[in-house]
């Protein structure tokens, strides 16, 4: 998915070409058109309700007639443009797949730590004798720290891995240390949200930590959007939770 329309409908675009499907309510723009889902090599325009590739006409590849906006369906007959004078019914199937994000950080940090040794003082019940020996000695620590982290989403669930390896190296010495922590957080997808808020239908919320009373709370990757349980949401000691 790529971002969400004016209707807040998603709409998606190919990860190699120049081509999109996304959900328009009137591709004619004439207000009296049949909602459905588009294949078509224009991108929408996220601003616009209506005709969202801004041609005036119902120009694509393929369409599907649906009121349902909050996702394209996984399989289904499309009418298609397949070259002949009428459009055909092809059975297309769209399939989920699992998005992984990877952030590789490189820290690399060097010490210089410098010795130095003075001595000594001899002291005879006649002389004092005094000799000084300085000796001056540098050792270079440098310490690489490689921090990987992967965001898994798929299903119902959103997994999180780090990977943290660090190497030292001090003179002739050198020490590795790798660390992996893993932790799969919760996902909702939110639907059936009346039309004055329609904009929160199909909303993808991941878990972000708890609150101070212990329960989860929920932001939307797509917009700024929260869920989250409050004992007393007007603050005056009296409240419903919810």
């Amino acid at each position: 998915m790529k971002g969400r329309t004016y209707t807040g409908a998603p709409y998606y675009k190919a990860t190699t070409r120049n081509e999109y499907i996304y959900w328009d309510p009137d591709c004619g723009g004439g207000g009296d058109g049949q909602q459905r889902w588009i294949i078509d090599d224009s991108e929408p325009d996220i601003t616009k309700l209506r005709d969202l590739d801004g041609d005036g006409q119902c120009n694509y590849y393929a369409r599907f007639d649906s009121l349902d906006k909050s996702k394209p369906p996984a399989t289904a007959f499309w009418k298609m443009n397949c070259g002949g004078t009428k459009a055909e019914s092809r059975l297309i199937t769209l399939a989920d797949i699992t998005t992984t994000l990877t952030t590789t950080t490189v820290t690399t940090t060097s010490t210089t730590v410098s010795t130095t040794t003075i001595s000594s003082t001899r002291t005879t019940t006649s002389t004092t004798v005094s000799s000084t020996t300085t000796s001056s000695s540098s050792k270079t620590a440098t310490s690489t720290t490689i921090t990987t982290s992967t965001i898994t989403h798929t299903g119902t669930s959103s997994t999180i891995s780090s990977t943290t390896s660090t190497t030292s190296y001090t003179g002739t010495s050198t020490t590795r240390t790798t660390v992996t922590t893993t932790t799969t957080l919760m996902v909702l997808r939110l639907t059936g949200v009346c039309p004055y808020k329609e904009f929160l239908n199909g909303l993808t919320f991941v878990e972000q930590g708890y609150t101070a009373s212990g329960a989860r709370y929920f932001a939307s990757v797509e917009a700024e959007q929260y869920i989250y349980y409050d004992y007393d949401c007007n603050g005056g000691g009296n409240g419903k939770k919810r």
